[in-house]
């Protein structure tokens, strides 16, 4: 009922054929999904974002039972608005209707729906025993039952988890809070950007570019710390958030201001090294890395 609330009142405020990316829980996301739905969306694909830093809440039981698997992946339901006619007549009259797909290209192949994610652990040297990127990319190397060698997964896409000191970028003069998403580990490190559900911006960046056309206007109904409007400003986007709690509002405008000043330094070095570089916003984060185990 509350998705369903909500996604129609993000449908009011979208164009004919725009899409609507919406992160989800694994044991919830078929929810998420009829909620858009009843909206009035068309769902379209689900996006599967593998990382490995998660943690199992369940209780121990005896003889090492368990009622929760650890959560490695979030799901993200790809929606979209009714067409105003054919696909291509929605392309024309209103610029939406379809991914932007030559925009997302990783290594020169169409894009997957499948993102995977490096540990923060990581190096660009070698990986971490757990990282799920290398445990794909092992895999794959032995090739199909022995035989030849397979494509690596994590040439669909991959990204690291959000650093401390990217989570922290813009937000100097925010107090430094403790912070742990694990508390099974009775440890924690000062932050001064507390939100639990932060996403890399590299993810945010590739997400805006496939979903939005060039120049459109994203809408992030949950803006949170602002990531979405961070990628938004780095890919030539305008942005429009909501939040209901003023300390992540605050959080959020720091941020986003800090890496659009980001973006422009990247924009005027690229001018420099050679005429005709990419428009405000074009400048691309690479999306492949040299780690492995």
């Amino acid at each position: 009922m509350w998705c369903a609330i909500w996604g129609a009142e993000c449908l009011r405020a979208m164009k004919p054929g725009a899409f609507l990316l919406a992160f989800g829980s694994p044991r919830t996301h078929h929810r998420l999904a009829a909620g858009l739905e009843d909206a009035g969306l068309e769902i379209r694909d689900t996006l599967v974002w593998l990382h490995s830093r998660g943690i199992s809440k369940s209780r121990r039981y005896p003889g090492g039972r368990a009622t929760t698997l650890k959560p490695a992946i979030e799901p993200i339901v790809v929606a979209r608005a009714p067409l105003d006619g054919t696909t291509e007549e929605t392309i024309r009259r209103h610029g939406t209707g379809a991914l932007n797909a030559e925009a997302c290209r990783v290594e020169g192949r169409h894009p997957a729906d499948a993102v995977a994610s490096h540990d923060e652990r990581c190096s660009e040297e070698a990986c971490v025993a757990d990282c799920a990127v290398a445990l794909l990319d092992a895999a794959a190397a032995g090739g199909e039952n022995g035989v030849g060698v397979q494509l690596p997964p994590s040439r669909f896409l991959y990204c690291t988890k959000p650093s401390r000191a990217e989570r922290d970028a813009g937000c100097e003069r925010f107090p430094e809070h403790p912070f742990n998403l694990l508390p099974s580990t009775k440890t924690s490190g000062p932050t001064r950007n507390p939100h639990p559900t932060l996403k890399p911006i590299e993810l945010m960046r590739w997400l805006v570019r496939l979903a939005s056309p060039e120049g459109g206007l994203v809408l992030d109904p949950f803006t949170g710390s602002g990531t979405t409007g961070v990628a938004a400003a780095l890919e030539g986007r305008r942005f429009c958030g909501i939040e209901i709690d003023e300390g992540y509002l605050r959080i959020a405008a720091a941020r986003i201001e800090h890496w659009t000043k980001v973006g422009r330094k990247e924009e005027a070095a690229c001018s420099r090294a050679r005429p005709g570089a990419p428009a405000r916003g074009s400048v691309r984060r690479p999306t492949g890395s040299r780690r492995r185990r």
